[in-house]
């Protein structure tokens, strides 16, 4: 079925609604430790997290910059990987041990965070804007066909019946 509804094929919709979610999530959460600094580096402390205070900054300061550029879809790669190296911590840091229940919010967090990471922004993103079939930005797409690991789906894959026999082919 070749579906060009955007209700029932549209990946790039998906991404975008992951993002704005993951976005919320890591922001809202930033904020609240860059408001409470001291009280984040003293838990940071009590669960043997080294340098508490500077990881307090730090964790902070990137959940607010990298929430910020997973929405806007800007190095999602970069970002995401690194939103997922908290979500890693944070899991085996104070979840570990505990019942399935505690752990499957942060561990739905970073499943989220790792899909955008395989899968690329989508096209409704900074980093991969698709204009007119043809993609700018970070999207390493070149030849008008999609790559797969552009996260873009503006264009339309290689059909296997469109690619050439090796008898077809002058250099082969």
């Amino acid at each position: 079925m070749n579906c060009k509804n955007w209700c029932c094929k549209n990946p790039s919709l998906g991404l975008l609604v992951m993002r704005i979610v993951i976005a919320a999530i890591f922001i809202t959460h930033g904020v609240m430790k860059l408001g409470a600094i001291d009280q984040t580096a003293s838990f940071f402390a009590s669960i043997g997290i080294p340098m508490a205070s500077t990881m307090a900054w730090v964790v902070a300061l990137l959940e607010v910059i990298g929430g910020t550029m997973m929405l806007l879809g800007l190095w999602t790669g970069v970002f995401g990987t690194l939103l997922a190296i908290i979500m890693i911590v944070a899991i085996f840091t104070t979840k570990l041990g505990s019942p399935f229940q505690k752990a499957e919010l942060d561990l739905a967090i970073l499943a989220l965070t790792l899909g955008i990471v395989f899968s690329g922004p989508g096209k409704y993103a900074l980093g991969c804007a698709c204009k007119n079939g043809s993609c700018e930005g970070t999207c390493p797409c070149e030849d008008g066909v999609c790559n797969s690991s552009c996260g873009c789906d503006c264009h339309e894959p290689e059909s296997p019946s469109e690619e050439k026999s090796p008898t077809e082919n002058p250099h082969m």
